[in-house]
């Protein structure tokens, strides 16, 4: 008998031994598994969206046969700096998809983000809670204030010092009144070795154990590390211990348990789990408020509250065309793209200064360059352009443009009455139009009616440019060249016949409203010198058809903002003019083109409608993409013209009334306080795929693509084939005022590389 009871007993040392063993090498595999997640919380959160969420994680819980040796832990850290405070969550990589779903489907507004960076501290002081009574439980009906305490705990802190709370939850299963506080594994052991397990439970027990089961039970340790000098240690880890003693209730309470030091500092920073014994047991109603998530309306010290809620990308969102964002929704990290077809559907962005806008134009253009699409560029700091010159790739250097006012010695040239293949007539609209719209406030019947016979009589005249708008209206003996060779007896004729017969105080009041309006640009030599140059090696209609790179700043300290607003109008008008020309042309041969209007409510102050112009160029293959600020830029008819007709958007963090009027579009998948709380450079997406506009979608813009270094080349290059000398635009311009009118003009012919 002796024998066969020493026999079993060594049995069952070795099967203890050989779950040890197990144990310890299953969480050897959980620590090299582990990854980092950065949380970050909306205001508002529910305590009880909280207490769904630990519950959520019972999930986790091995199947029973497997629970002695089985490792299935989540980790739950608050760190603190001087700067501010980070949650983080740490997942085994092969649970990670269960952890993140149930904290999508109770925490949606909370996001989670891979940070690859994360680095548990070495403590220089630990310690370890306690739970004195696992049968008993904590409060739950304060989770908010427990939470409130322990994060007050956590700040401030002197430069260099930090602070942690690292929170270890494994589920434990159902469990028998008598095994209360004892894991699986713990209660085979108690079998094995004849301990535990038939204790006799009293009522009072019995009632306190059916209480905290109630909800899901955790086995769970609590570890609290500080690092600062060594009698700041101990007050900052007494100040933490203290505040989560909040959470103490009648007959049960946390307490500090004790440790060697050093081996309590290594257990925080390695993640070791216990290996039988517990310190706590807790349901996940208590756990709500000790694990310190943010809760209810909280604003403390350091504590950065905001995050947008994470959106998976629908299926029918792209990975491949041109990359909008990288969706950061986690598992479904992916690129988020735009097919080519969709593109030409166009694509609105807002989002403030700041917030990463730039760096996502300069992204999609790179990708455009790349690709040898024709691309258009108009902005109006100069910062872009000078980012989009730095990425040019070395096969397109000739094919850049730069449109600069702001060069002063070789500019290159734009005339806009230079009529190509448009008819006179539409070319004059479109500069009266937006010559309308910039001065809509002063502008009467009269003004209009002088400045469109002025613009008529030129246009027909080669050689003529905006410049001698002023020279037709008061040099007598060059408006009598130019009106000789008049054959309209029925429009221009007339009108020229009323001009002349004007006395010359009627005409100076006559006139005077047009040339208050034309010498706010043209006494800027800058912008005189792009609008004078009569001939231009410049053709914008051959440029699109030779998909060039067309790069313009519009820098308002530089031009001022009339004149930038003005020659950015011009500019989108003739643009649109080429671009009509293009029904001439089958489909398969109009050459894709993308611009990129940054503040472009500044540059379509054109006469025909933004809304038609977007209706009309998908067809012709002109893909647009709209930036602005905010939608308090926007006059009504504009912003209505474009959310209607840019099927596709990009959404950086907004102010209150944006985000407001923008979340009653992507209700119910966003709301406005998520549309405030995107960080720098996160984005909420609605792409257009085809058919349809595809549920919101949240991510990341992709970082600048790394510079080529052929600024300062593809710049010269500019200069040199489309540019002409300041000296001869000037005589140019000087030639014709002096009544020497001819066919001719200056500028260069574009030289064929």
């Amino acid at each position: 008998m002796t024998e066969m009871l020493t026999a079993l007993t060594l049995a069952g040392l070795v099967l203890i031994g050989g779950l040890v063993l197990i144990r310890r090498r299953n969480q050897r595999t959980w620590q090299q598994e582990l990854v980092a997640y950065v949380l970050k919380f909306p205001r508002g959160i529910d305590p009880a969206a909280v207490v769904s969420f630990i519950g959520a994680l019972s999930g986790l819980v091995a199947p029973r046969l497997e629970r002695p040796f089985a490792v299935r832990a989540v980790v739950l850290e608050v760190s603190a700096r001087p700067d501010g405070i980070t949650h983080h969550l740490l997942v085994p990589k092969s649970l990670a998809h269960i952890v993140l779903s149930a904290l999508r489907a109770t925490l949606p507004s909370v996001s989670a983000q891979i940070d690859g960076q994360h680095q548990t501290m070495q403590p220089a002081l630990s310690a370890e809670l306690a739970l004195n009574d696992h049968g008993r439980s904590l409060a739950t009906d304060r989770a908010a204030t427990v939470a409130t305490a322990v994060l007050a705990s956590l700040q401030p802190l002197e430069p260099g010092e930090q602070v942690l709370t690292q929170w270890t939850l494994m589920p434990v299963g159902p469990v028998s009144h008598s095994s209360a506080g004892r894991t699986g594994f713990q209660s085979v052991i108690d079998a094995l070795a004849g301990t535990g397990g038939h204790r006799p439970v009293d009522a009072e027990t019995l009632k306190a154990l059916r209480i905290k089961q109630q909800a899901p039970l955790f086995a769970a340790t609590c570890r609290i590390g500080v690092r600062a000098g060594h009698l700041r240690s101990r007050s900052l880890l007494s100040r933490v211990i203290a505040s989560f003693h909040a959470a103490n209730a009648p007959g049960a309470h946390l307490r500090r348990k004790h440790h060697l030091v050093t081996d309590l500092g290594r257990a925080i920073t390695e993640h070791r789990l216990p290996l039988a014994s517990w310190p706590c047991s807790l349901n996940a109603g208590e756990l709500a408020g000790l694990v310190a998530f943010p809760m209810g309306t909280v604003t403390l010290p350091g504590l950065q509250l905001g995050g947008a809620r994470q959106l998976a990308p629908a299926s029918d969102i792209p990975s491949r065309g041109r990359v909008i964002a990288q969706a950061t929704f986690p598992g479904a990290e992916r690129p988020l793209a735009l097919s080519m077809a969709d593109s030409f559907r166009h694509l609105h962005v807002i989002g403030p200064t700041g917030v990463g806008k730039s760096t996502m134009l300069l992204g999609l253009i790179a990708q455009d360059m790349a690709a040898g699409h024709g691309v258009v560029v108009i902005e109006p700091s100069g910062d872009l352009v000078s980012d989009v010159l730095d990425r040019v790739p070395p096969h397109r250097l000739s094919d850049v443009v730069v449109l600069d006012p702001a060069d002063e010695e070789r500019p290159v040239g734009l005339n806009i009455l230079s009529t190509g293949q448009t008819a006179p007539d539409l070319v004059v609209e479109q500069v009266l139009g937006i010559f309308h719209q910039l001065y809509k406030a002063s502008w009467g019947p009269r003004t209009d009616d002088i400045l469109r016979a002025a613009l008529l009589t030129l246009v027909d005249v080669p050689g003529m440019t905006l410049c001698e708008v002023p020279l037709l209206l008061t040099d007598d003996g060059f408006r009598r060249q130019l009106i000789g060779r008049i054959d309209d007896p029925v429009g221009l004729g007339p009108f020229w016949g009323w001009y002349e017969g004007l006395s010359t105080n009627e005409r100076t009041q006559a006139i005077g409203p047009v040339l208050n309006k034309m010498r706010a640009f043209l006494m800027r030599r800058r912008l005189r010198n792009v609008l004078g140059q009569a001939t231009p090696a410049f053709d914008l209609d051959q440029a699109l058809a030779d998909r060039r790179i067309i790069l313009v700043p519009l820098v308002k300290g530089t031009l001022g903002e009339e004149a930038a607003q003005l020659l950015g109008s011009l500019l989108v008008a003739r643009l649109w003019q080429a671009v009509q020309r293009r029904v001439e042309l089958a489909p398969d041969e109009r050459p894709p083109t993308f611009g990129y209007i940054d503040e472009f409510q500044n540059y379509v102050n054109l006469p025909t409608s933004v809304a038609d112009i977007l209706a009309e160029a998908r067809k012709l293959k002109l893909g647009l993409t709209l930036a602005h600020q905010h939608l308090g830029q926007l006059s009504t008819p504009l912003k209505e013209a474009v959310l209607a007709n840019a099927r596709s958007r990009v959404i950086f963090q907004l102010a209150a009334g944006d985000a407001k009027t923008l979340a009653q579009e992507i209700a119910p998948h966003l709301e406005a306080h998520d549309l405030r709380g995107l960080g720098a450079y996160e984005v909420a997406v609605m792409l257009s795929t085809g058919t349809r506009v595809a549920p919101p979608a949240t991510g990341v813009t992709l970082p600048p693509p790394r510079p080529t270094g052929f600024s300062q080349t593809a710049r010269e290059r500019s200069r040199l084939r489309y540019g002409a000398d300041r000296a001869e635009i000037e005589a140019a311009i000087r030639a014709r005022h002096d009544g020497r009118v001819g066919p001719g003009g200056v500028g260069r012919k574009e030289r064929r590389s």
